[in-house]
């Protein structure tokens, strides 16, 4: 996913883009590649993770929520639509007139990334692999 993201930031991602991530950070026994998302936080106003898994389970099997921890801007926990917008008002994005918001979702946070995103005046939502 990471990769992905990577292979498209010309053409997705400015310095004035916040980057939200929204999913689990499980690498499904795949390389965690935290190195791409170190470089993608040196091109963009920041990046957001918002976790959807109970943050008793962060750090456990194969979560790579603590090497990501390290290079992005804020994580938050954000099990429900209601603690994705406090953990989004937490991070500083506003809920109307943001000119760029990259959204990359990951499973089943994909619902509630795309009721969100509705809220925004410009998105764009590039679809997790399930």
């Amino acid at each position: 996913m990471l990769g992905e993201l990577w292979e498209r930031r010309a053409e997705l991602l400015t310095r004035q883009t916040l980057v939200v991530i929204i999913g689990d950070a499980r690498t499904n026994r795949r390389s965690a590649r935290a190195e791409l998302l170190g470089e993608l936080v040196r091109t963009v106003r920041g990046v957001v993770w918002l976790n959807p898994e109970d943050p008793a389970r962060w750090d456990t099997g194969d979560s790579a929520i603590g090497q990501y921890a390290r290079a992005v801007t804020a994580i938050h926990a954000s099990r429900n639509l209601r603690e994705l917008e406090r953990a989004l008002a937490g991070a500083g994005v506003p809920s109307s007139g943001f000119k760029s918001l990259s959204l990359m979702v990951c499973g089943s946070a994909w619902e509630s990334a795309v009721a969100l995103s509705s809220t925004f005046c410009s998105s764009r939502i590039l679809p997790g692999q399930k």
